[in-house]
């Protein structure tokens, strides 16, 4: 699959993730307090924000991989926006500002010395 059908398919998840949730409040509104409700819709909750964070660390290093530093940090401003305390996207924020500060064109495996300079892709 290409880089742009992965990141629509990611994207789709993010938003199918969040139409669950509202769903789940829906529920959780009728449950009237149920305990076992309660238990599915957070069980729900834990795996929807597994699933997204997955789906904004992967966008997030699909961009920088094609040097799209700019779409980068808007997907993963959009991930933190949602969840400002995750490890794994506060890792993917540095990345970003990494790949932004080195001005380079994505990852780059630079040669050892006397490799010519040239950087491998």
């Amino acid at each position: 699959k290409s880089q742009s059908g992965a990141i629509k398919d990611w994207e789709s998840a993010v938003k199918e993730g969040e139409k669950s949730l509202k769903e789940a409040d829906k529920v959780r509104n009728k449950a009237d307090g149920d305990n076992e409700v309660a238990q599915a819709i957070a069980l729900l909750e834990s795996l929807v924000a597994e699933a997204s964070i997955d789906a904004w660390v992967h966008m997030t290093d699909n961009y920088i991989y094609r040097g799209s530093e700019k779409q980068a940090n808007d997907k993963i401003r959009e991930g933190l926006a949602r969840y400002p305390n995750d490890p794994r996207l506060l890792d993917a924020r540095q990345r970003v500002a990494m790949a932004a500060s080195n001005n380079d064109r994505g990852w780059v495996i630079q040669r050892p010395s006397g490799g010519g300079g040239q950087p491998l892709r």
